[in-house]
């Protein structure tokens, strides 16, 4: 299915919800939006944006790309 056609179907769904659904779809989408800080170059992060990095980063210790306590020690002591 072409992208076009996923937004279309969305746009449907959306269209056709009832207010209730409607209510509980738009406050969702509002709070995956609200901006809960600002990267250093002042890029907002969002609370989606936070979301994402929780899964990556559980992604990556189930992967074992991880340092321990005692390993970080001993790598910081090269910076």
């Amino acid at each position: 299915m072409s992208a076009v056609a996923k937004k279309e179907e969305i746009i449907d769904y959306i269209k056709n919800m009832d207010e209730s659904k409607l209510e509980v779809f738009y406050n969702r989408w509002k709070e995956e939006q609200e901006i809960v800080g600002y990267e250093p170059d002042g890029t907002p992060i969002t609370v989606a944006d936070l979301k994402d990095d929780i899964k990556q980063s559980e992604a990556d210790i189930e992967n074992g790309y991880f340092l321990s306590a005692k390993d970080a020690r001993k790598e910081s002591l090269n910076w």
